[in-house]
């Protein structure tokens, strides 16, 4: 990101609606100085503080992350640049771009961990794992929710503690046919170097298509994959898409991140979980009538 560009934007935004930097600042309950930092170009704003910033200034996260009024027309084609900006800015020294990303996904993973951000939230008090997890990322909802609006995906984002020491990180999809397990393939690795992290998942169920993107502030990396079987290339399949919601200890092995399943005849759908699913080798499938079922885990190593 253009953090002078962003940082000249803000100036011109918030002169155009009458306020000095102290009054933006007590707005946002920060200090002038900080408004100062930003206008000059020193720094960002602090992850937390995007949206605020957007709302008191009127303008949109877009026009926010490009620095410059965007004509509506131009609105798709600019978040597609955004996206790319950022990228480049997060992952510059891993050299890892890439530029097949057409979704919103690696904007809220990567601005999460570039901005430093990436703090687990408080634990709950029902036993939830505080180290060695994996779990749904609440964080900064508002701001996940606005950037995923317009994208006709379902998508999740979550965050990870590495507490043993793991090395890297390795996505495994899982396919089940007719209640049988036809392929377990580990479809992308990507070295970590810090204790936290996050990973985003996008899915469109209609077309079979899904993304996955690991990233914590030593670098980033994703991948795409299409499904490509006679289910779901039926137009009148009933299909059902379930993130992890909870948390799961990677100590217990692989964690299930998404459930994505399709009957061809737009019956019924299992209730079953993804753990249910592996631990029969996909035979309770059978059992529902369900003709087929990814599960796509995430290991630590």
């Amino acid at each position: 990101m253009n953090q002078i560009k962003i940082g000249a934007y803000i100036a011109v935004k918030r002169k155009e609606h009458g306020l000095t930097q102290a009054q933006l600042a007590e707005q946002l309950g920060i200090s002038d100085k900080s408004v100062s930092k930003w206008e000059r170009g020193v720094c960002l704003p602090d992850v937390s503080h995007f949206q605020d910033i957007c709302d008191i200034l009127e303008i949109s996260i877009n026009e926010f992350f490009a620095g410059e009024d965007i004509a509506q027309e131009a609105l798709e084609e600019q978040s597609e640049k955004n996206i790319i900006a950022i990228m480049k800015d997060s992952i510059q020294r891993s050299g890892k771009l890439r530029k097949t990303i057409k979704t919103l996904v690696i904007l809220v993973v990567l601005l999460l961990v570039s901005c430093g951000v990436i703090v687990a939230k408080s634990l709950h008090d029902n036993g939830y794992f505080d180290k060695n997890y994996v779990r749904m990322a609440t964080k900064n909802e508002e701001v996940m929710s606005k950037m995923f609006g317009s994208v006709d995906r379902n998508y999740g984002i979550f965050e990870y503690s590495n507490d043993f020491g793991a090395k890297e990180v390795t996505i495994v999809a899982n396919e089940y046919l007719n209640g049988e397990l036809i392929s377990s393939e580990d479809c992308f690795t990507m070295p970590i170097e810090k204790r936290k992290g996050m990973i985003g998942m996008t899915m469109d169920a209609v077309k079979g298509e899904y993304m996955v993107s690991v990233g914590d502030d030593g670098g980033a990396g994703s991948m795409e994959a299409s499904i490509e079987n006679e289910v779901v290339a039926n137009e009148d399949k009933m299909t059902s898409t379930e993130f992890l919601q909870g948390t799961e200890s990677m100590e217990n092995g692989p964690v299930p991140l998404l459930t994505y399943l399709a009957e061809a005849n737009g019956e019924s759908l299992s209730g079953r979980s993804a753990e249910d699913i592996i631990a029969t080798n996909g035979r309770c499938l059978k059992e529902e009538g369900v003709d087929y079922c990814l599960i796509v885990t995430c290991e630590f190593k």
